[in-house]
């Protein structure tokens, strides 16, 4: 065999073994979440402000999964919290066409998802309210991404779990013109890996504009000084 083709054949075999430990390691990190969940959430009752919190499984709640009797081994594996419907107490017009109609005001769709890529990797996301009547302008939030299914602890699930309740109240309708929900988000928008490009683009745009300005006060300082009207000259 060439060694070119060997070598190659090698790496990806070593990779599917890779990635299949790590859908296995997927079983052990979906029974952490499940505890740590129903930890977090003992009842329904609990998360009715947020208009309640519902634990959805690939493996269990897709129907394409259970109709062929996938095995989590061998699926794309994909677990997130959501809310349901959260009221808001009034009704709008906003998007109605019939007339004298109006809708109870509602949103929906917090999330937090982690979703296990091909190569058994996971990432975390957050996802914000919904409503037709206000939203924030992220959609969508990267917390972390290229993560081994065993480094989820129960401990680091908790703490991702009380990071999403508090973008619930960050991304509310009634509460996220507040200043520290702002800053909140802000915060969790600088450390998404995904605006680093962009931040480094800003920086940089703001350096040389800056670089720019320096430049012309010395210049204009340097003129005035060799044409001896100097403002501190004694």
């Amino acid at each position: 065999m060439n060694s070119h083709l060997r070598r190659a054949a090698e790496k990806l075999t070593a990779a599917d073994r890779r990635a299949f430990t790590k859908r296995v390691m997927w079983i052990d990190f979906e029974e952490r979440l499940e505890r740590v969940f129903h930890r977090f959430c003992p009842d329904q009752a609990a998360s009715d402000p947020l208009g309640r919190l519902y634990l959805v499984l690939s493996i269990r709640n897709n129907p394409a999964y259970s109709k062929h009797g996938t095995l989590r081994a061998f699926s794309l594996n994909q677990a997130q919290i959501s809310t349901g419907i959260r009221r808001l107490g009034l009704e709008h017009t906003l998007g109605e066409t019939e007339l004298f109609k109006t809708a109870e005001g509602i949103e929906s769709g917090a999330t937090i998802s982690f979703s296990q890529n091909v190569a058994g990797t996971l990432s975390v996301l957050l996802f914000p309210y919904t409503s037709k009547l206000a939203k924030v302008k992220e959609e969508n939030i990267l917390l972390a991404f290229g993560l081994e299914p065993t480094s989820l602890t129960e401990e680091r699930i908790e703490r991702y779990l009380e990071i999403f309740s508090r973008y619930c109240t960050a991304t509310s309708a009634h509460t996220f013109g507040g200043f520290w929900d702002y800053m909140f988000r802000l915060r969790l928008m600088v450390l998404d890996r995904r605006n680093r490009s962009v931040q480094s683009k800003t920086f940089l745009l703001a350096l040389e504009k800056s670089t720019l300005v320096a430049l012309a006060v010395l210049g204009v300082l340097a003129t005035l000084y060799t044409s001896n009207k100097w403002p501190f000259a004694q």
